[in-house]
């Protein structure tokens, strides 16, 4: 079997989860990030975005089992506990926080829909409320219908009523009614004091900083963490650069070029197209594979999941 050109491994939520106040959150156990670090390290070579950026310019591969470790969303988790870790390790790794959590002081709707969620509210109820709520927006049964057989499919990791919700509360609700329901659902079953968990979710602009100045790698994950093909490309050009000031603010070169991870991995050639013309050099999707460098497209490059990998040597 040959080996990978280059793992681009993808990751959200590395915390203690069980025993936590949030045991139902889908993440890395801290514990076994420890160890698929050390699987990592004894069976890739990591190496960091600045690397893989080169080898794309130039054309070239990075040799044999290189993997690049990617972090998105802003989380604060990435500060309190993947750092001191990589650090540790002597590696490098890019972070990818959206801007919106730092300017406008609210939970990006994908996460309200996961606290929601790990909050132990029912997935069914949860889609029984959406679905009266677009009736008492006056939806029709058939679109309904047609709604639940775009959106109730089951994913790797979810079952189909999961999804539903999901991405009902994602994508599928027009932008005013999703942000209020997901807003009371989340006043409801997670917390009303959201500017508070905001602050314990995110990383702030000096943790930010720290990460940048620990030679980590910084770049985009937009604004608000929309699926950036169903808005229009003025739109989606907005998203990137709101992150790109943020970036700006943080000390990053974005003039010498940046990188985006695209939320959901969702993208299309608009998005391309405006991400290349703001200077962006290298964004990463959720299609699931090893990258073969230098072949990829620089701003459509695949990602596994953290949990396509061994957890330990």
């Amino acid at each position: 079997m040959s080996t990978p050109d280059l793992d681009i491994v993808m990751y959200h939520y590395v915390r203690p989860i069980a025993g936590s106040a949030w045991p139902e959150v889908k993440g890395r156990e801290l514990d076994e990030f420890r160890g698929q670090l050390d699987w990592l390290r004894a069976n890739r070579r990591i190496v960091g975005m600045d690397e893989v950026v080169d080898a794309l310019t130039a054309g070239e591969s990075l040799g044999p089992d290189a993997a690049l470790l990617t972090f998105d969303d802003g989380l604060r988790d990435h500060y309190e506990h993947v750092l001191p870790l990589l650090v540790e390790a002597g590696v490098s790794a890019a972070f990818y926080p959206s801007s919106g959590p730092l300017s406008d002081g609210e939970v990006l709707d994908v996460h309200r829909v996961q606290f929601i969620l790990a909050a132990g509210a029912d997935p069914l109820t949860l889609a029984d409320r959406i679905d009266a709520h677009l009736r008492d927006h006056g939806t029709s049964e058939a679109d309904i219908t047609a709604l639940r057989t775009r959106f109730a499919r089951p994913s790797r990791w979810d079952p189909a009523e999961r999804v539903y919700v999901k991405r009902m509360l994602q994508r599928g609700l027009p932008t005013s009614q999703r942000r209020a329901l997901t807003a009371e659902l989340f006043a409801e079953h997670v917390s009303r004091d959201e500017p508070a968990f905001v602050a314990e979710l995110y990383c702030s602009r000096e943790e930010l900083r720290e990460l940048r100045d620990a030679g980590m790698h910084l770049g985009s994950h937009t604004r608000t963490h929309r699926w950036m093909s169903d808005l229009a490309a003025d739109e989606q050009r907005a998203e990137l650069e709101h992150a790109l000031a943020l970036l700006d603010d943080l000390g990053v070169p974005t003039s010498q070029g940046w990188t985006l991870a695209y939320p959901y991995g969702d993208h299309d050639d608009a998005t391309v197209e405006v991400a290349a013309s703001l200077g962006c050099v290298a964004a990463v999707t959720i299609e699931v594979r090893s990258a073969e460098l230098p072949r990829e497209h620089a701003l459509r490059l695949p990602r596994l999941n953290t949990n396509d990998l061994p957890l330990s040597v």
